[in-house]
C-alpha cells in the first residue's frame, strides 16, 4: 500500500523531468552526429523570438496547459542562438498537470544547453542535444495529492486513501484488503535521500485496524519498499538534493551536474 502511494507520487515527479527534457540518450552517437538543419537555422536567424515561442508551446503540452508558464532565456550571441545554443533556459510554471497529478509549482533551470532546433520548430518538442546542468524544484500540495489518490483509488485497490502532511512527517491512511478481510490502515514516517540517487521511506508506525504491527512485520514491509526510487537507471545523471515534508506540502529539489557536484 505505502509502496504504491510513494512510488506513484515520486515517479510522477521524475516523469515530469523526463518528459520535460525528452532525453532519449546520454552522450549518444546521435548527439555527436547532430547538425542543425540549415533551413531551420536561417529561420531562427530571421526570427530569434520563435525559439522562446516554441519552447513555451512545447512545455504547455507537457504540463497540460498550466495556469502560468514563463520562459526566460539567457542568450550567448547571435551565432549560438541560430544553432540552438543558450547560456541558460529558465522555466517557471504553476498548476501544471502530469498524469493527473497537479504540480502546484515547478521551476526548471538548464545551464549551457543546446536544443534540437528542428524538433523544436517543426514538432514543438523540447529535446536537448547537449546540456551541462539541470536544477529542478517542485512543490505539491496535500489537497492535490489527495485528489490524485482519490481518482486512482480503484487502480491501487485502496478505498478512501488519504495523506496528511506535517513537518517532517507523512501519514497515510485508508482501507484495503488484508487477507480475506477488509482492514483500515495507518502509517506514519518520513522520506530521506540516500547516496544522492535513492529515496527511502522510514516508517515510525504502522497500524491495521488500530493495532500496532510487530517490528518483524514492519521490517518486512519496509524492506520491500526501499529504495522507493533509484535514479541510477535514468538516461541522465539527476541527483536528489533534498525532500522536505512541510505542513500541507512536499518540496522536491533535484539536480544534474556534469561536474559531479
Amino acid at each position: 500500500m505505502k509502496k504504491r502511494y510513494l512510488i506513484i507520487t515520486i515517479l510522477l515527479l521524475q516523469l515530469f523531468v523526463i518528459r520535460c527534457l525528452e532525453l532519449k540518450a546520454e552522450t549518444s552517437d546521435d548527439n555527436e552526429k547532430y547538425c542543425p538543419d540549415p533551413a531551420i537555422t536561417a529561420l531562427i536567424a530571421s526570427n530569434p523570438a520563435i525559439v522562446e515561442e516554441k519552447i513555451k508551446i512545447a512545455m504547455s503540452k507537457v504540463l497540460n496547459n498550466p495556469a502560468t508558464l514563463t520562459i526566460d532565456i539567457t542568450y550567448k550571441d547571435d551565432e549560438s542562438t541560430k544553432l540552438g545554443i543558450f547560456e541558460k533556459v529558465m522555466i517557471n510554471t504553476s498548476r501544471g498537470n502530469i498524469e493527473g497529478l497537479i504540480l502546484d509549482k515547478a521551476d526548471v533551470e538548464f545551464l549551457n544547453i543546446q536544443i534540437d532546433t528542428k524538433k523544436l520548430i517543426e514538432k514543438e518538442k523540447l529535446e536537448p542535444v547537449e546540456i551541462n546542468d539541470i536544477f529542478m524544484n517542485v512543490t505539491i500540495k496535500e489537497e492535490d495529492l489527495n485528489t490524485f489518490l482519490s481518482e486512482k483509488s480503484k487502480s491501487i485497490k485502496v478505498s478512501k486513501p488519504k495523506i496528511d502532511l506535517r513537518k517532517n512527517v507523512m501519514e497515510l491512511s485508508g482501507s484495503t484488503k488484508y487477507g480475506i478481510l477488509r482492514a483500515d490502515f495507518f502509517a506514519s514516517g518520513n522520506l530521506s535521500v540516500k547516496n544522492k540517487q535513492e529515496i527511502w521511506f522510514h516508517s515510525n508506525l504502522i497500524k491495521l485496524n488500530r493495532m500496532a504491527m510487530p517490528r518483524s512485520f514492519v521490517g518486512m514491509l519496509i524492506k520491500k519498499i526501499n529504495p522507493v526510487l533509484n535514479l541510477k537507471s535514468f538516461p541522465f545523471k539527476l541527483n536528489l538534493k533534498s525532500i522536505n515534508i512541510l505542513p500541507g506540502i512536499i518540496e522536491f529539489t533535484s539536480e544534474k551536474s556534469d561536474n559531479g557536484k
